[in-house]
């Protein structure tokens, strides 16, 4: 979800954005792509139909214990294992999540596959691999020039060739790239029906929802290339029966016209992610955008300094939070809740995030707590099992 290369989106976007017209729609619609072209032919065509909801398949998502809040698997257990692999989202259902999380970008034969950026290098061996050297290219990213390899350039039979590695893997030690052999299934690039498959699995072995959380990573750009993401996306949840109301499934994206179009072909319930930090006068957040974003999502995804202290530090393993001349006070946080009751007056869901930890401290199980006691409706974790250890 955060971290890594990304523009935000800023109050002035969401608030404008988010009453704004179908035009655009209709642009990003038409250039979308249906179903999983041939490299070398990249054909554009109309979106797929809209899906009528269905009960076939999964419980209705509000089955889920909501009087507690759900725990996101923020890229699986990436806290554990290598982010958006099999492996990370295998423990994270083991840990007790209730939804597994995974960044969705676009091979360039028009496959959704997990992955938190379009760049490689960081979270795959692709730099230990000689028959890609010609790949590595610079292209613009969020208005700064990127060289690294893109998901774009390489079909997905070339990408399951790679083995995905902790972010930012620098230990010489360990063998990657070619010489290390064929990477094992859990560790290779996982596309979004691998993703649904497992979920599907697991959720018969542990006798309970599985639920699935995607995140469409820059639409706007993969629509520009004809690689529309969002009817891809329709297209695989259809296949699955998921693609109504009662899925156990969310849509996130920062991009307010990407979910204007995610909702235009299906009732599944959508995330309106929000950057940055601002306070309660943010017009990010505001009654009015807040009525907006209403309109066609079910909820909004934020950053969890924006529940500011309201009497004390949320606890020392996050300083950053507390207001000046806030840092003392009694033994237990609490949180401003303006913006949860804000969003709750609008009927909407709130998720923040992100927390990471390496160890399940007092201190790390009382973060949880904090804004558990404040209302929010879930929370994005590296780590579900402590999670789920700090729930009531």
């Amino acid at each position: 979800m955060h971290g890594g290369r990304r523009r935000w989106l800023c109050p002035a976007e969401v608030a404008a954005v988010a009453g704004t017209g179908i035009i655009l729609i209709v642009t990003i619609v038409i250039v979308g792509l249906i179903g999983r072209p041939d490299i070398s032919a990249r054909s554009s065509g109309p979106g797929p139909e809209r899906s009528a909801p269905s009960v076939e398949l999964a419980e209705n998502r509000r089955s889920l214990p909501r009087q507690q809040p759900l725990l996101i698997a923020h890229r699986g257990a990436s806290g554990n294992r290598a982010e958006n692999t099999i492996a990370a989202f295998r423990l994270a259902i083991a840990m007790g999540t209730d939804y597994i999380e995974g960044d969705l970008v676009v091979s360039g034969d028009g496959v959704l596959v997990a992955r938190h950026e379009r760049a490689l290098s960081s979270t795959t061996d692709i730099a230990g691999h000689p028959e890609f050297a010609d790949r590595r290219t610079t292209k613009i990213v969020s208005g700064t020039p990127v060289t690294d390899w893109f998901t774009e350039d390489f079909a997905l039979a070339e990408l399951k060739t790679l083995r995905a590695t902790k972010r930012h893997h620098t230990d010489a030690a360990v063998v990657v790239g070619p010489a290390a052999g064929p990477p094992p299934a859990e560790q290779t690039i996982p596309t979004i029906d691998e993703m649904i498959a497992l979920a599907r699995r697991q959720r018969s072995a542990a006798h309970r929802d599985i639920g699935l959380y995607f995140e469409l990573k820059d639409p706007a750009y993969y629509a520009s290339i004809g690689l529309a993401p969002e009817p891809l996306l329709v297209n695989a949840l259809r296949a699955a029966n998921l693609a109504h109301a009662d899925a156990p499934v969310f849509v996130e994206s920062f991009d307010p016209q990407s979910l204007r179009t995610v909702h235009a072909l299906t009732d599944v319930p959508l995330i309106q992610l929000i950057g940055g930090v601002g306070g309660v006068d943010d017009p990010a957040t505001s009654a009015d955008t807040l009525r907006n974003i209403a309109g066609y999502a079910a909820g909004i995804g934020v950053e969890r300094a924006r529940l500011r202290a309201s009497s004390i530090a949320e606890i020392s393993v996050n300083p950053d939070l507390v207001p000046p001349g806030k840092r003392a006070g009694p033994a237990t946080p609490r949180l401003d809740t303006t913006l949860v009751e804000a969003v709750h007056r609008e009927h909407l869901e709130l998720h923040v995030y992100t927390f990471s930890a390496s160890t399940a401290n007092t201190d790390v199980l009382a973060k949880y707590r904090a804004y558990y006691a404040a209302g929010v409706d879930g929370v994005f974790t590296d780590n579900p099992d402590f999670a789920r250890a700090a729930l009531p």
